[in-house]
């Protein structure tokens, strides 16, 4: 049997014998109540007509018709002869327990008779009776019908516990087919990250040999070698090295994970990378209008990558010299982050997301010893925040970047 049925079955059960149970125990207690409630009216009866000072028959004669159980009243005289004088019963059911009762001349009780014998005046005797068979008949009654009740409402509750038992199962089955699932995509993700630093590792180190042999070449003069040849080489070394980087850099950005993100100023971490740039690029004219405690969601690693890929790339390919606007303002429920250059940029420069790695990487990055790869590790890490980039003409003449970021509430 499988644990979705052996978990139907012993809940089922359960909930059947606690209301069975439950059940049962209070029709049992009805049961005793109509009992006491008919031995105490008839015992009532007896002590008051006993007590009584005046005519005891018609003191009994008023009580019995006043009461709420099917108590007879029958007198009987010197010779035992019986006379009814409130018969409430159909047929001669109760009279018979009367007679029995005077011919015994003591006081009936049983499953299903009470009788009493009350002494009056002279030589006649009153005699109580009422049967309480309908309640023994009612209580059965009562009985049948709650286990009718309770069989059709456990088939009610069976199919209801097998629907919601088997929607559970199937839910968790999903959710641990999905945990499973991003358990899987975790570790491909690790081991991608591993083998991009392992390969990263290796050809970094034959391409530090190479550099170092260019760099001897360099100092020898006696080399036949056409001039400018060694420098051409060194240049696609540095250009391997950098590309290598901006891979490692991408493949970084794949494996985090938004779990990790966490609330952080934007503003301050601007305001630090700027001050850094300014202090490397000190010719540089930067113009700064940054707005205080923008939070976002996202990491520090992510959002220096981010900064210093576009200070770099102005630093790599714009004029020495040339002036650098940077602006960081709270519009709506964004964060809106603009970093332009002095240029200068190509006329034939398309501003497209789309078209810019094939055209802005040839034109700008990859003719100046770039990866091509900047934009798209921009891209990447604003996806990562959540958030939009383009791109656009500066008026200083060069590239403008526009980076939007949804802001947080932060307390």
């Amino acid at each position: 049997m499988s644990l979705q049925k052996r978990l139907t079955a012993f809940t089922l059960v359960v909930v059947i014998m606690a209301a069975g149970s439950a059940g049962l125990f209070l029709i049992q207690i009805g049961f005793r109540d109509q009992l006491s409630r008919v031995f105490s009216e008839i015992q009532s009866i007896e002590d008051t007509v006993i007590a009584s000072d005046v005519d005891k028959a018609t003191v009994a004669l008023a009580l019995v018709s006043a009461s709420q159980s099917k108590i007879s009243l029958y007198v009987a005289d010197e010779n035992n002869d019986i006379y009814p004088l409130f018969d409430r019963a159909e047929g001669t059911e109760q009279l018979d327990i009367a007679k029995q009762t005077i011919t015994n001349n003591t006081d009936l009780e049983s499953n299903f008779i009470i009788s009493r014998i009350v002494e009056i005046e002279g030589d006649l005797k009153l005699i109580l009776t009422t049967s309480i068979a309908s309640i023994y008949e009612d209580r059965s009654s009562e009985a049948i019908r709650f286990l009718i009740y309770l069989f059709i409402a456990s088939l009610g509750a069976l199919l209801v516990l097998q629907k919601v038992i088997a929607r559970d199962v199937a839910r968790e089955s999903r959710e641990l087919v999905l945990r499973e699932k991003l358990k899987n995509e975790e570790s491909r993700r690790k081991l991608l990250l591993e083998f991009a630093s392992d390969a990263s590792h290796e050809l970094r180190t034959p391409l530090t040999v190479i550099t170092g042999y260019l760099d001897l070449m360099k100092k020898r003069k006696d080399l036949n070698i056409e001039p400018g040849t060694v420098e051409k080489i060194s240049k696609e070394a540095v250009r391997l090295d950098r590309n290598i980087s901006s891979l490692l850099t991408m493949l970084e950005l794949e494996v985090i994970e938004d779990e990790s993100l966490v609330s952080l100023d934007i503003s301050d971490l601007l305001k630090e990378e700027v001050l850094s740039f300014q202090e490397v690029e000190s010719e540089r004219k930067v113009v700064s209008e940054i707005d205080p405690d923008l939070w976002v969601r996202g990491s520090e690693e992510l959002v220096l990558k981010l900064l210093r890929n576009i200070l770099g790339n102005i630093r790599r390919h714009s004029p020495l010299g040339s002036p650098v606007k940077i602006k960081l303002r709270r519009i709506d429920q964004s964060a809106e982050l603009s970093i332009e250059d002095g240029g200068p940029l190509s006329s034939g420069q398309s501003l497209k997301i789309e078209d810019y790695l094939t055209q802005f990487s040839s034109s700008r990055s990859m003719s100046k010893g770039g990866s091509g790869l900047g934009f798209s590790i921009m891209s990447k890490s604003v996806s990562k925040l959540q958030g939009e980039i383009s791109l656009f003409h500066s008026d200083l003449g060069g590239l403008g970047v526009l980076i939007k970021i949804p802001l947080i509430n932060h307390k």
